[in-house]
């Protein structure tokens, strides 16, 4: 598409991909020793982005652990040479870190050893007056407990049907299966799923160097998680489009949704409406409330 804003789009979404791939590099060196392929990506990736300094410490990093030291060094070298006679500007602290780092064969360069990430929760305590729903609680835990299908759930219905007691009630219920996190946020109100995802962020570690952009968030969100069981649990999801997106870099975690009606962006969520309650269920809704004053 030619003019100015397909332009800006298009530079717009290279340096989100260019930004994932940093993340994606990343989050293979914290895991595991460099293999040849990622040793030649990262060549690549450098050659295609020699201003840029992550992928430079990236290459670094690599070679240090397969013990090609002086090629390490000379990709500082090479960095700096640029950085000066193109921009006239020094290295930046990342750049100059892991050259010390790898002078002085600082041990922390070593992948460490894996541990079990500790659980997380953000829950709101088990609603103890709820009562009744038993038909959809069902028809919820079945969904997210799937062990073939997507385990995505949903609830609408109107304000006040009790969408968010039954998600916390369902959620509260199934802690045990998901043992490494059961995440909640309601993405109503400012800043909606964008600032549940940086509060998520930083519950799962991420500490307090959250990317910047949007994409970049979703991206990290999804290293954090990957390989944990966890129940995430979004209140009044009514942005379809970053509902998809985290979506789709957690596909192995349990999502339950709640929203006014059913989400295109989830087609395959099981979904439950909540309309008025039977009359057993009302019956043991006024039972279960505490007495007023005689």
């Amino acid at each position: 598409m030619p003019g100015r804003w397909a332009q800006a789009q298009r530079i717009r979404l290279v340096d989100q991909r260019t930004i994932a791939s940093e993340m994606r590099l990343t989050a293979r060196l914290d895991g595991a020793d460099p293999t040849a392929d990622d040793l030649a990506e990262l060549g690549r990736f450098v050659e295609a982005h020699p201003f840029r300094e992550t992928p430079r410490v990236l290459s670094m990093l690599a070679l240090y652990r397969c013990g090609r030291q002086a090629e390490a060094l000379e990709v500082f070298r090479q960095g700096r040479r640029l950085l000066r006679d193109e921009l006239g500007v020094e290295p930046g602290p990342a750049l100059q870190e892991m050259h010390r780092r790898i002078l002085r064969a600082d041990p922390g360069l070593s992948v460490a050893v894996p541990s079990c990430p500790a659980p997380v929760s953000s829950l709101p305590a088990d609603p103890l007056d709820f009562s009744g729903r038993e038909a959809e609680l069902g028809v919820l835990m079945s969904a997210l407990l799937c062990s073939s299908g997507s385990k995505v759930g949903g609830i609408t219905g109107s304000v006040g049907s009790g969408r968010t007691y039954l998600a916390v009630r369902t959620a509260q219920s199934l802690i045990t299966a998901f043992p490494d996190g059961q995440l909640y946020g309601d993405a109503g109100g400012a800043g909606g799923l964008d600032r549940v995802l940086r509060e998520w962020l930083r519950l799962l570690g991420a500490g307090p160097d959250v990317p910047a952009t949007l994409a970049g968030r979703v991206a990290a969100f999804g290293a954090l998680a990957e390989g944990r069981r966890l129940l995430l649990v979004v209140d009044n999801a009514d942005d379809t489009a970053l509902v998809s997106m985290v979506r789709g870099v957690v596909p192995e975690a349990a999502l339950l949704v709640t929203a006014a009606g059913r989400l295109d962006a989830l087609p395959e969520a099981r979904w439950v409406r909540l309309g008025g309650y039977r009359t057993r269920e009302r019956s043991e809704l006024f039972a279960a409330a505490p007495a007023g004053p005689a």
